[in-house]
């Protein structure tokens, strides 16, 4: 009789134990999940303005600032892709499309109306974006 007790606690005890593993397992998981996140989402924050203002700039003076190429830098968010839900994927391709288009309307001397409609329209869908992402680290912080 005592030998049942004592392999039923233990048995008790290693299952607790490699549940609680599984559990902080999956928990670590999910933090670095959203760490990468993220790091993904402050990355196309920062692309996001340099290119916003390349393009303000250039609209302003006529001529592209020194440093364009380096502010320019080609994004296609793909490793955001791989990471964001669709609530943010999908706002992040718009704005970048949005602003590549901008930048064509610009380059090839386009009506000035053209170019800050296409702006207000990158703007929208940059709202929308920085709305998903908030959106997910709250829940995901949460849960």
């Amino acid at each position: 009789m005592e030998l049942r007790g004592i392999l039923l606690g233990g048995l008790i005890a290693g299952v607790a134990g490699l549940i609680g593993h599984l559990l902080t397992r999956n928990t670590e998981h999910r933090q670095w999940l959203r760490g990468q996140r993220q790091e993904k989402y402050s990355e196309f924050i920062s692309i996001y303005h340099a290119r916003s203002e390349v393009l303000i700039q250039y609209q302003a003076r006529g001529v592209l600032p020194e440093d364009f190429s380096a502010k320019w830098q080609s994004y296609d968010g793909a490793g955001l892709l791989l990471v964001a839900p669709e609530a943010v994927a999908l706002p992040v391709l718009k704005t970048v499309n949005a602003l590549e288009r901008a930048q064509n309307i610009l380059l090839k001397s386009g009506p000035e109306e053209d170019f800050r409609s296409r702006m207000r329209t990158v703007n929208e869908h940059y709202r929308a974006a920085l709305m998903g992402m908030r959106v997910d680290l709250q829940e995901k912080q949460a849960g």
